[in-house]
């Protein structure tokens, strides 16, 4: 038995056109594309957005310093030749010595090759592995407490209501003082090193060093920078001498471009290196040395006239330390000298420090006008010290020069009596008038060309303390170099 199937396929009309214009635009498209080439200009472009294959240097190229040392080729060579042999040698004789022990004890006599355990990493300071710092720290610190008291045994009722005047008595709060010192030196990866030398107790900052420096390869542009104590090292050149300061803070920086090499310094100065020092070896071991001072370097605020040198004989060429060989009238030569000082108040303060001073009239010589106010009377022997020919007087404290001022009231061989001489306060008189008066010898800001100017000496200039030998000290003057004060 046998079965047969036959099917027919019908497409209609519609469908078959579309198909057939279809056929014919996709043959036709191209040629008719191609012939307007030349007329329209149009181009077609298929781009993909993948990026193309691109070389990346390695970081250890970019970086130069996370490399190892540069060094020439044919040293590398050898290195390694030399490494390889070394190896090379150790595998043979260990062979020929397994091979040994096997023919001679046997098999069961040759026991296989123990694996050391790695060793563990070394570990510097704070925890970090020498492969990224290898540094030393040595140092000591030490913590002081400490407090004092201060009790003023001359008080006024001004210094009461000033909690620092002492005259409470009382112990201050303590104060913490710190000293320590630190040695430290080491490599933080491969190029950066640490030199680090620090005393808080020295006496100069000079001789502290402090100082981290980079270290850059063979090949590079930035041979060395240095930061903190650095040295400025000239080329050798008669033209420059041995008078460079050293031992600086600041920055360094050496660069090397082919055969040029460049040098740049940024530094402050904190002292100089002294190469050589000179002592005098006898019954005592002394060390000269010389001191240069300006003449406007005098000690101001300290020296003071009593009367106006200016009458006095040999003016201005007047020995203070000899003012007894001077043949002085009587109408100048002052007795019986009493020294008083006023401080006007300062800003907004309310204290006043001549609150239980003299209230006196302060006369101005060459002027008509003076100065009412409270006078502080000053003690012989502990505010200042007056010479025995009574001429000029030091004081035991410096004088502010933008404040202060001094009188006197005293009496001459003569009779004649300057000032009152007021020993306490007697107040004010019936009108309000000032019953006391006295004699201006210092004012602030006062001109050359005033009489007053005088009073101050000049001349006196602090060139060392009690530990001068006066037999060795010489004094040179150089001429045509002052300076005018500012």
């Amino acid at each position: 038995m046998a079965f047969s199937n036959q099917s027919n396929l019908l497409i209609p009309r519609r469908v078959a056109r579309r198909v057939l214009l279809l056929l014919l635009g996709l043959v036709l498209a191209p040629a008719a594309v191609f012939g307007q080439a030349d007329t329209t200009g149009a181009r077609l472009r298929l781009r993909f957005d993948v990026s193309t294959l691109q070389l990346v240097e390695p970081a250890v190229f970019r970086a130069p310093w996370l490399g190892a040392p540069a060094r020439p080729a044919d040293a590398v060579v050898r290195a390694w030749d030399s490494a390889w042999a070394q190896r090379a040698a150790q595998a043979d004789r260990e062979r020929r010595t397994q091979y040994r022990l096997l023919a001679i004890y046997g098999p069961g006599a040759v026991a296989p090759a123990e694996v050391e355990p790695d060793a563990p990493e070394r570990r510097g300071l704070l925890g970090i592995s020498e492969r990224y710092a290898d540094l030393d720290l040595e140092g000591q610190a030490r913590l002081e407490i400490r407090t004092d008291r201060l009790r003023n045994e001359r008080c006024t009722s001004a210094a009461l209501l000033d909690p620092n005047s002492g005259c409470r008595g009382n112990f201050k709060a303590p104060r913490i003082d710190n000293e320590f010192s630190i040695l430290a030196g080491g490599l933080i990866g491969r190029r950066f090193h640490i030199d680090v030398d620090y005393d808080s107790q020295r006496e100069f900052n000079a001789n502290n060093n402090i100082q981290v420096y980079y270290q850059g390869l063979q090949d590079e542009i930035v041979q060395r920078v240095d930061v903190g104590t650095v040295t400025f090292q000239p080329p050798p050149s008669r033209f420059i001498t041995a008078a460079i300061p050293s031992n600086n803070f600041g920055i360094n920086a050496l660069f090397e471009i082919g055969p040029v090499q460049i040098q740049t310094l940024a530094a402050t100065q904190k002292g100089s290196v002294v190469g050589e020092r000179i002592y005098t070896i006898g019954q005592t071991t002394s060390q000269p040395q010389d001191r240069q001072q300006r003449d406007l370097d005098f000690e101001a605020g300290r020296f003071f006239w009593v009367v106006d040198p200016i009458n006095l004989p040999g003016y201005p060429s007047i020995d203070i330390l000899n003012t007894s060989q001077l043949s002085v009238p009587n109408d100048f030569v002052p007795e019986d000298i009493l020294i008083y000082r006023y401080r006007p108040r300062q800003g907004n303060t309310v204290i006043d420090e001549n609150l239980d001073g003299i209230n006196a009239f302060a006369t101005i010589p060459g002027s008509t006008g003076g100065i009412g106010a409270r006078w502080e009377l000053l003690l012989q022997g502990t505010d200042y010290y007056l010479d025995p020919s009574g001429l000029w007087f030091a004081l035991g404290t410096k004088l502010s020069t933008d404040n202060d001022f001094l009188a006197v009231s005293y009496v001459t061989r003569s009779g004649t009596r300057v000032g009152t001489q007021p020993r306490q306060d007697r107040g004010f008189g019936p009108n309000n008038e000032f019953l006391d008066t006295l004699s201006v010898v210092v004012r602030p800001q006062t001109g050359s060309q005033e009489p007053i100017f005088r009073h101050e000496m000049r001349q006196i200039y602090r060139i060392a303390g009690t530990d001068l030998d006066r037999s060795s000290l010489r004094v040179e003057l150089s001429l045509n170099r002052s300076e005018r004060p500012l």
